[in-house]
């Protein structure tokens, strides 16, 4: 019965939730000032990256301000203040953990280096430095700050419960429907009995265009990869009842692009996350906004999961539009509504969904 005792466990995440308390309670003065600090750092960061501050050159201000935040979770996680050098080798497991969805070839240099030599490094390597450092301090705030730990465990708990309610929900509801009702299908997942390899496309998925919907037709988007070409009218994708229009494999930091087509007054935007289950993949989620595609700026940044999340920002003229997920994972939306002061742009919308029975999709 020990894989009974595993469900359980990925289910109802019960040790690591009583680890994760138990550290919680256990931490000292000087842990929990460090995590403090190490939050408030983050916060000021997102302060400078606001659509307002964007004018202006605050990289070195950035670089500054995330590696104080990691020294302030090395010091956290160790008990003890050291050098940042050594509180890195001191915390290599858990510095690894939170380098998997970033580079630590470009982080560990940025870390060490004296603050007044950032003035000379060209602005390009500032940038990427600034980009993978943001990356991985949130990383490590969320697998070394106890607090965090906690949240997170919690937020999977909920979710996967959600998750095997919604399921249990379908299999009695496609019993009720009676056997005369239920038909075999061909399986959809490779690896099974029966499965059959979709022939090869002649053209590159992430080409395709939006179908039309919502207030406006023809606006345009791509996704970082594809697991399938989903089929929103139908309530189909990858061969689920769903209503998501895009499913992208699992990987690092996947992301959806909308092409707004030219340069519009963005005030806010409204993202529905799959409701069939699996909300907890989108998180956390970034969304940026780029005028030419190059340069993109924070417009707004959620780690709690979700069901429908509508934002108002600042207002700023951009073209396109992107949603990131800061961490491995795969990326299934149902809908994106960027406002703008005139109209409103919208990714495809499916019609709504037909009573019958339904599949939940494994992703």
């Amino acid at each position: 019965m020990q894989w009974l005792s595993q469900l359980w466990e990925w289910l109802y995440r019960r040790k690591a939730l009583r680890a994760a308390r138990i550290r919680r309670a256990e931490r000292t003065d000087l842990q929990i000032v460090c995590f403090e600090r190490a939050r408030q750092c983050l916060q000021l960061a997102d302060r400078i990256l606001e659509p307002s501050n964007q004018e202006e050159d605050f990289l070195p201000e950035l670089l500054g301000t995330y590696r104080r935040a990691v020294a302030w979770l090395l010091c956290g996680d160790h008990g003890a203040h050291a050098p940042l050098a050594e509180a890195l080798s001191h915390c290599a497991q858990r510095v690894a953990h939170a380098a998997r969805s970033a580079d630590l070839t470009i982080i560990e240099p940025a870390l060490v280096r004296e603050p007044f030599q950032d003035a000379f490094v060209p602005r390009e390597q500032l940038q990427a430095e600034v980009e993978q450092l943001q990356v991985f301090a949130r990383e490590l705030r969320l697998s070394a700050d106890p607090v965090c730990v906690v949240r997170r465990l919690r937020r999977q708990r909920y979710a996967r419960a959600g998750g095997v309610l919604g399921v249990a929900l379908l299999v009695v509801a496609g019993v009720a429907v009676g056997p005369f009702h239920i038909r075999w299908q061909t399986p959809t997942f490779p690896g099974s009995i029966g499965y059959k390899f979709p022939a090869p496309q002649t053209e590159d998925p992430r080409l395709q265009p939006a179908s039309p919907g919502g207030r406006l037709h023809g606006v345009s988007w791509r996704a970082s990869t594809y697991l399938d070409r989903c089929e929103p009218d139908k309530h189909r994708c990858a061969g689920a009842t769903t209503n998501i229009f895009f499913h992208t494999r699992e990987e690092q930091m996947p992301w959806l692009e909308l092409d707004l087509g030219e340069s519009k007054p963005i005030v806010g935007f409204e993202v529905t996350n799959r409701r069939d289950g699996f909300q907890d993949r989108a998180v956390p989620l970034l969304v940026e906004a780029s005028v030419n595609g190059e340069s993109w700026w924070q417009l707004a940044y959620r780690e709690d999961v979700f069901d429908q999340w509508k934002q108002d920002v600042p207002v700023r003229h951009a073209r396109y539009v992107r949603l990131v997920v800061r961490r491995q994972s795969s990326l299934h939306l149902e809908d994106v509504v960027i406002r703008t002061q005139h109209d409103e742009l919208r990714s495809p919308k499916p019609p709504a969904r037909t009573p019958g029975a339904e599949k939940m999709a494994g992703g």
